[in-house]
């Protein structure tokens, strides 16, 4: 059983990548919807470069007024990782770790649940779904509605994501057949 759930994690792991590849490397997906440029970026980048020296999240308030601050100014949030571009390298390895684990993992949950009720392949095809939809409930939708994030960036962010998991479950989920797992 654990030479099929390291393989299912790398299937899983290919499937994720090439759909990285389409849906943001060639259509743009992802840097279109949450990668957004600003006007003056670069005096932006220097002041940022000048007073932000330490990793972290940052949060940026409106001055506060007599009466705390005020409700419909914009709060901005910024995160600082540490890293440039240089480091993107290694974030791509860490990533190409990740989507191994994530999909060896939710093989061996579906070997392990394996039974009755995972026994067909759409049963074993929604579960993946299902673990996508958990993915995205808990990582994309979480902000949608607050302030003035948008409902469709988390949405379409959400159902890429659910899109990711579906394309790993038409693929692990006839290769996984549950009545072959022994041990």
């Amino acid at each position: 059983m654990l030479w099929r759930i390291l393989i299912a994690g790398l299937i899983g792991f290919l499937v994720f990548f090439t759909w990285a590849i389409l849906s943001n490397g060639i259509f743009g997906f992802y840097g279109d919807l949450a990668m957004k440029q600003v006007d003056g970026e670069a005096e932006l980048h220097d002041y940022l470069k000048q007073h932000v020296t330490e990793p972290g999240g940052y949060v940026v308030n409106p001055v506060p007024g007599e009466e705390g601050y005020p409700p419909d100014e914009p709060v901005y949030g910024l995160r600082y990782a540490g890293m440039g571009h240089g480091a993107a390298g290694r974030m791509v390895v860490v990533h190409i770790i990740r989507a191994f684990l994530i999909s060896a993992l939710a093989a061996w949950l579906l070997l392990y649940e394996s039974g009755r009720r995972k026994s067909g392949y759409l049963k074993r095809l929604i579960f993946f779904v299902l673990l996508g939809v958990l993915v995205a409930v808990s990582g994309d939708l979480p902000d949608a509605g607050i302030g003035a994030y948008p409902l469709r960036t988390a949405l379409l962010l959400g159902g890429q994501t659910v899109i990711g998991w579906l394309l790993v479950g038409l693929i692990l989920a006839a290769w996984l057949r549950p009545g072959k797992a022994k041990g």
